[in-house]
């Protein structure tokens, strides 16, 4: 899984620079744990599952639509 695609692009997305809110409002958003999110964020994570990395990038998709609005 690491350095798939998806798993690259949501590890980008979360980058200080790049997120469109904090850890805590994605991971709450993505239905998933702050502190896995953190340890992902991270790089302690290197088999994430494909379900959390999906629930992850749909939830900064979301937040990055709504700060743009």
């Amino acid at each position: 899984m690491e350095g798939s695609p998806l798993y690259e692009q949501v590890r980008q997305q979360l980058a200080v620079d790049r997120r469109p809110a904090s850890l805590r409002v994605i991971a709450n958003r993505a239905g998933v744990g702050y502190e896995w999110l953190c340890k992902f964020t991270h790089g302690h994570i290197g088999e994430p599952g494909h379900a959390k990395l999906e629930r992850g990038r749909q939830a900064i998709a979301v937040l990055s639509a709504g700060a743009a609005a």
